[in-house]
């Protein structure tokens, strides 16, 4: 999906509205029980992440709609992660999809956790 904020909080390609919601349908489509967003540098400005949300939000079938910013809206600052910069997002990006696991996932029902 086209969009991207840089590590400064400056929007260097909007939101793709139109990207967002072909996706967000595609989705829905499939089945999927559980939406994600997460974008890079979210940390920093959160704007794109409210975007997509707001759509979605008009769209999905749920309230398993999770937004990586609001759910964990820092960036680690562990020395792991000034070492390896994309362990902050990661750590993110897990949290937020182990916090939207839907109940009826086959993955709950056998167990798994995160």
């Amino acid at each position: 999906m086209d969009e991207r904020i840089d590590a400064e909080g400056l929007v260097v390609t909007p939101l793709a509205l139109d990207q967002m919601r072909e996706a967000v349908l595609r989705l829905r489509g499939q089945g999927v029980e559980a939406l994600v967003i997460h974008f890079m540098h979210s940390y920093v400005n959160d704007a794109h992440e409210r975007q997509a949300r707001e759509l979605a939000a008009t769209l999905w079938p749920n309230a398993y709609i999770t937004v990586g910013s609001e759910l964990l809206p820092e960036y680690a600052s562990s020395s792991a992660a000034r070492r390896r910069p994309s362990t902050g997002s990661c750590s993110r990006s897990s949290t937020a999809t182990c916090a939207r696991w839907p109940p009826s996932s086959p993955a709950r029902a056998t167990g798994a956790s995160c």
